[in-house]
């Protein structure tokens, strides 16, 4: 999807806090962060009420900023645009927005009370977002558009309804109690399957009616939903026609946790609506959930759900923790994203420039992934790309490639020389303390390159299990190898060797990775 003057490009790297991209100072922080990463993409805020401080009056400095820099820095920008929706609310609307609750009308609660979000049924706020929008693209294109350091833009943060399960404005209310657009149900009975089809299933797959007779319980937030789909589609598909690059939106995710709207900003694009926003918002390029859960289990529903055969995974706020590290190279091996994002870049190092130390095995996560992201892009989808995790407890993974079986220990075998030459002491030694993690790439038969922190066992397919061939390997090698090189890969994908390794660096079937060592490319005997 994504693309730099026509070749495709995979956009890693990390975003700002919401406030870094007011100046350059906070902002050289966040470029420091991604630097530290080896990432190659900044995502950073363009805010309405700094753009049109004054209805109609456009200042874009802060924008010729963010591009200077990343221009400097020879990385790419995506802009996220805070505008009617920041988290659920309406944090980064202009003054004259906020102030003027009569022309800009608010969701209003059950109770009638007012909250301090613009309703996805004021036209004067669509019109004036729109436009808003309009006028930065436009600017865009015209400071950007041979250049193309901008890569695409997010369109809202987060919408949706923070605090209330929907709606009860006037307009909202005969939305509701209206119809179903049938164009609708088509498109889900056509889909057969997911969240809107079993509540439409649940409640006995009615073809008329409103939204509460045909969804029941979730009418409410799905009729919520569409709305605010149809809200930022006109957005979009105004900006795009101005200026052509990709779109999206993300995401607050609703699982884990209190699956209950409100409690999450109802009608954003979550699980349970995803289906009515595909259908509803069709100028969104993409729906990207921002997954901060550290929980594997939970982590995987939520891969699972956005990544679909109308929605390749994009994940474009995460953690930076060491938990995420892990998650990060299972996102892109085990689901084909295509491209990774951290939120608060900028605190991966302390004041002085020092990697914090919460943030070390995640950066390190990162830079393995980058030195791989070549054959990342080029094997993506295929299989062919394994994800090396160290579960808690766990003492071992095993990998089933096309010849081999592969094995990475979780658990202390002591140097390798004690088992077989006890004449030399010299023996790679993973990074002490550092959960085993990292990514294989399996470009051939017998050619495969290693990046991360791990020892990988091999022997063939068709020997004996792991455990036996690892108790073989103490008294013969059950692989052979013609090559193991460290070294580099280059843009293009081609590996640069810059060591070779040999004699007891190289034995008993076991190839090492570490976060010191760069790609480590082994060509087996065929």
């Amino acid at each position: 999807m994504f693309k730099v003057k026509g070749k495709p490009f995979m956009p890693m790297g990390g975003q700002s806090k919401n406030s870094s991209a007011y100046n350059a100072e906070e902002l050289a922080s966040a470029i420091a962060g991604i630097k530290t990463l080896e990432g190659n993409t900044l995502e950073a805020p363009v805010y309405w009420d700094n753009v049109e401080p004054q209805e109609g009056q456009f200042d874009f400095s802060s924008v010729d900023m963010l591009l200077e820099e990343c221009r400097k820095h020879d990385l790419h920008l995506i802009v996220l645009w805070f505008a009617t929706w920041k988290n659920g609310e309406m944090r980064y609307c202009p003054g004259w927005v906020k102030t003027d609750k009569k022309r800009f009308s608010r969701v209003l609660r059950s109770d009638g009370a007012p909250m301090n979000i613009l309703s996805a049924f004021s036209e004067e706020a669509l019109q004036a977002d729109t436009r808003a929008f309009c006028a930065l693209m436009k600017h865009l294109k015209e400071v950007d558009g041979d250049t193309q350091t901008i890569i695409a833009v997010q369109v809202e943060n987060e919408p949706g309804i923070l605090g209330c399960d929907r709606d009860y404005g006037p307009e909202a209310e005969a939305a509701y109690i209206g119809p179903v657009a049938p164009q609708l149900l088509e498109h889900v009975k056509g889909l057969g399957k997911g969240h809107t089809w079993d509540a439409w299933k649940k409640n006995g797959f009615k073809e008329q009616g409103s939204w509460k007779d045909i969804f029941g319980a979730s009418g409410g937030e799905f009729c919520t939903a569409c709305s605010i789909a149809k809200y930022i589609d006109h957005i979009a598909a105004a900006g795009r026609a101005v200026y052509n690059i990709p779109l999206y939106t993300n995401a607050w995710i609703s699982f884990p946790g209190w699956p209950i709207p409100g409690f999450y900003p109802a009608g954003g694009p979550t699980r349970n609506t995803l289906d009515i926003w595909k259908f509803t918002a069709p100028n969104l390029d993409l729906i990207a959930p921002d997954i901060y859960n550290v929980n594997y289990s939970d982590y995987r529903v939520v891969c699972e759900d956005y990544r679909r055969f109308d929605n390749p995974l994009f994940v474009p706020e995460s953690g930076t923790d060491g938990l995420n590290a892990r998650n990060m190279l299972r996102a892109l091996a085990d689901y084909d994203a295509i491209g990774y994002f951290c939120f608060g870049v900028d605190n991966v190092l302390d004041g002085e420039g020092n990697l914090m130390e919460d943030a070390v095995l995640f950066v390190e996560s990162f830079r393995s992934v980058m030195s791989l992201l070549p054959l990342i892009q080029k094997y993506q989808g295929t299989g062919k790309i394994h994800a090396v995790v160290e579960e808690d407890y766990q003492m071992n993974q095993s990998f089933e490639f096309e010849d081999y079986i592969g094995a990475v220990p979780f658990i202390d075998m002591g140097p390798l020389s004690d088992h077989k030459d006890h004449r030399h002491t010299r023996n790679p030694q993973l990074t002490a303390g550092r959960p085993r993690h990292g990514l294989i790439i399996e470009a051939g038969p017998q050619e495969f390159y290693l990046a991360g922190n791990f020892h990988l066992f091999m022997v063939p397919g068709s020997g004996p299990g792991w455990l036996d061939a690892m108790k073989m390997s103490l008294v013969s090698t059950p692989v052979d190898y013609l090559t193991i090189e460290e070294g580099y890969l280059t843009e293009s994908g081609e590996f640069v060797p810059t060591r070779t390794r040999n004699g007891d660096e190289a034995v008993f079937g076991s190839f090492w990775a570490t976060p010191y060592c760069g790609v480590v490319r082994v060509i087996l005997t065929p």
